[in-house]
């Protein structure tokens, strides 16, 4: 894993810590993108950004390219 993009995926995850985390990673990526790749990672689209822990933000950037 690059630890450049997966800090570029966590950076914008929590650029609206208070939004769901679909929302602020549809401003990075497409958001069919942001939905498959949170499905993709076994994460819910209704998640929050501080909900989730190291692993899945790791499953979460490898599923964003």
């Amino acid at each position: 894993m690059d630890p450049d993009h997966l800090e570029a995926v966590v950076r914008a995850g929590f650029a609206a810590p208070r939004k769901k985390l679909r929302n602020p990673l549809s401003r990075a990526w497409p958001r069919e993108r942001v939905d498959a790749a949170l499905a993709d990672a076994g994460i819910p689209s209704k998640c929050r950004p501080g909900d989730l822990d190291l692993a899945a933000w790791l499953r979460l950037a490898a599923q964003l390219p």
